[in-house]
């Protein structure tokens, strides 16, 4: 087969997998996907892998690559990564996010049925004031299962 030679501009995504393995793959190519253990060494087998896919797109009379847009989304996303961080520092970052809210800011609006809950909770509370637990306490227990990877709330 006769061809001409000519340079392309494709984009490639890179992610590393759950093993550490670097991921290369081009959207313009549909299946195109290739790996490496770096990821300098990912984007050098995504060509390799680009230039064969498009050998082969061409052999078959397929087009050199599909239509690729960007689209806009929103999307939440976490502002930290509290996965990596121990049961611990977990505990610490929701105290202090607890914390930074003012009990006097004009953005803790308190909606009536919470209200109305926390006066039930308060009432309780002044009924029986040793019921409760210690916070050192509660949270020691809400470490412990966290450590042994139990959501349950009554443990």
């Amino acid at each position: 087969m006769c061809g001409v030679r000519s340079d392309m501009d494709l984009l490639v995504t890179l992610h590393m997998d759950e093993d550490g393995v670097w991921i290369a793959e081009c959207p313009a190519l549909p299946g195109c996907v290739s790996q490496g253990a770096t990821r300098a060494e990912a984007v050098e087998n995504a060509r390799e892998a680009i230039a064969l896919c498009l050998e082969v797109r061409a052999e078959r009379g397929d087009p050199v690559s599909v239509e690729t847009v960007n689209v806009q989304v929103t999307a939440r996303r976490p502002i930290i990564d509290i996965e990596y961080l121990s049961v611990e520092e977990r505990i610490l970052l929701a105290q202090d996010l607890w914390d930074s809210i003012s009990p006097d800011s004009p953005e803790l609006a308190v909606p009536p049925w919470m209200e109305a809950l926390l006066d039930e909770r308060l009432a309780e509370h002044a009924r029986n004031p040793d019921a409760g637990e210690p916070w050192e306490v509660v949270r020691e227990s809400i470490a412990r299962r966290l450590r042994e990877g139990r959501s349950d709330v009554d443990a």
